[in-house]
């Protein structure tokens, strides 16, 4: 097996196999050689590389996605191409659509498309973030604390990520146009609610990525092909900069926005757009403000984005091709040639293991 691989999670509500598959990828190869957990619906991943561990929310159960979410701990061991199952928690929120682990690695945060939480309620206007404890071994433990949005119309809890430096985590919200700060009190396990920001209306604010050093946060838009880029202080306040648009003159097309990476030397960020199909890249300047210097095809529906540890290689896990497209980032942090592709059945999301 080489350095690292990939974990390549399928996402499709129209059932199929679907599950993890394990792409080993070296000299611009990416290989599968091992699948797993086929029932499972993968609404994104969240990696532990010192425990070796895969968590991913299951974005829905069975086939009726108000049943309930679960979220599974899944052990890799590169060395010998293994994955199994450690273990695998019931929500209690619906349709579990994104996970990520507190900066001490004790506690794992869940968002939820629907309505759903704990204690019972079912509220259609309500949607969850759940705070997990994760024990020593990484197994998924209790709920510890969870933080419900409550709206005149449903909340869609999409995403939720870990900022670099502060304390701190953002969750978009896609039903209620909003953005919201949180922070973990780890002594007394409890979810603290921050603030909240607002995005314009019908924008359904999706994916995001942090800059590296700067506060800021880049959040894209899944109902208008935009980017915000939101500043942030220590405290969980928010202000955002006005849109920022991808693409120009294509007004009236349905292009929902998708994954979005920033390249490790912190100069280049990528956005992936389905409906038009494309891989936008922007100049990230001194400041952190964008400034669009190219686009590029790819395969067909592009929603997971990948880029590997040297920045060499951009991976577009195109799902209505059931293909992950390797390609090449040139010197300049453009987007090259195609390298290869891997088979992956209705590839949605991507991570790095190492």
């Amino acid at each position: 097996m080489s350095q690292y691989c990939i974990s390549a999670g399928s996402w499709d509500f129209r059932g199929g196999d679907r599950g993890l598959t394990l792409l080993d990828c070296a000299d611009g190869h990416a290989v599968p050689v091992r699948s797993f957990l086929s029932e499972l619906n993968v609404g994104t991943q969240c990696v532990d590389t010192f425990r070796k561990i895969i968590y991913l929310p299951e974005e829905m159960t069975g086939g009726d996605k108000r049943t309930g979410s679960y979220i599974a701990a899944v052990k890799y061991d590169l060395e010998r191409g293994e994955l199994s199952l450690l273990s695998r928690k019931r929500t209690y929120g619906c349709n579990a659509s994104f996970c990520t682990l507190d900066k001490s690695g004790r506690y794992l945060l869940v968002t939820h498309h629907d309505e759903g939480t704990p204690d019972g309620d079912k509220d259609p206007n309500t949607a969850t973030v759940v705070l997990f404890r994760v024990e020593e071994d990484g197994t998924i433990g209790e709920i510890a604390d969870y933080y419900a949005v409550h709206g005149d119309r449903p909340p869609h809890l999409h995403s939720v990520y870990a900022a670099p430096a502060e304390d701190l985590y953002i969750v978009s919200d896609k039903g209620l146009d909003r953005v919201y700060t949180f922070a973990v009190d780890r002594e007394n396990g409890k979810l603290i609610f921050l603030h909240e920001g607002i995005a314009e209306a019908d924008t359904n604010p999706r994916y995001g990525v942090f800059h590296p050093s700067l506060p800021l946060f880049y959040g894209n838009n899944e109902k208008k092909p935009v980017l915000y880029i939101w500043t942030y202080t220590a405290d969980g306040s928010l202000s955002r900069s006005e849109a920022i648009p991808a693409v120009e003159g294509r007004d009236g097309e349905k292009i929902h926005a998708s994954d979005i990476r920033i390249h490790p030397s912190g100069k280049k960020l990528y956005l992936s757009l389905r409906g038009a199909d494309l891989i936008v890249t922007f100049d990230i300047l001194e400041d952190g403000t964008l400034a669009k210097c190219g686009e590029r095809a790819c395969g067909k529906g592009p929603r997971g984005t990948l880029i590997d540890p040297e920045g060499t290689l951009f991976f577009s896990a195109n799902r209505d091709d059931n293909k992950v497209e390797v390609i090449r980032i040139e010197e300049d942090g453009s987007l090259g040639e195609t390298i290869s592709e891997a088979d992956v059945p209705v590839p949605g999301n991507l991570a790095v293991l190492l």
